[in-house]
């Protein structure tokens, strides 16, 4: 009968700490980027707003400085085209103000728009909104 306790007792001890194992491994993240590696998934911290095969980029929104207007073509593409992310945390996108920031027309035409709200610093394009600190801070100098 003892023996039959301490079995008892010994499988207890070991399901809870397979329990705090496995939660541990679920929140840790480690989950998520090995379940993102084995279907390919990119976890990716920039996006891409500009259409395909850029023709032109222009910034619309009056409140960007002078500096960002002349910058060329070529150099608006490469640096601002591609922006890097950061996800947005206590705030309801649902209630944000957008406006057009900046314009990127294709060779076929098709134009995308990149709109940001300057109160809460948050962007959206697509649908999709993001925070770009980088870009802000390019924005709001003076």
């Amino acid at each position: 009968m003892n023996t039959r306790l301490i079995m008892k007792l010994a499988t207890l001890v070991l399901g809870l700490i397979l329990v705090v194992m496995i939660y541990n491994y679920t929140s840790s993240g480690s989950l998520t980027r090995t379940l993102n590696a084995l279907f390919g998934v990119s976890n990716a911290n920039s996006i891409n707003w500009c259409a395909d095969h850029v023709v032109d980029v222009k910034w619309i929104a009056t409140e960007v400085p002078e500096a960002l207007k002349q910058k060329s073509l070529s150099d608006l593409r490469r640096q601002y085209c591609e922006l890097s992310t950061e996800d947005i945390v206590d705030l309801d996108v649902d209630h944000v103000e957008w406006a057009p920031l900046a314009e990127s027309s294709g060779a076929a035409g098709h134009t995308t728009v990149l709109e940001w709200s300057s109160q809460f610093e948050v962007y959206r394009t697509g649908g999709m909104p993001f925070k770009s600190a980088k870009l802000t801070q390019e924005l709001l100098q003076k």
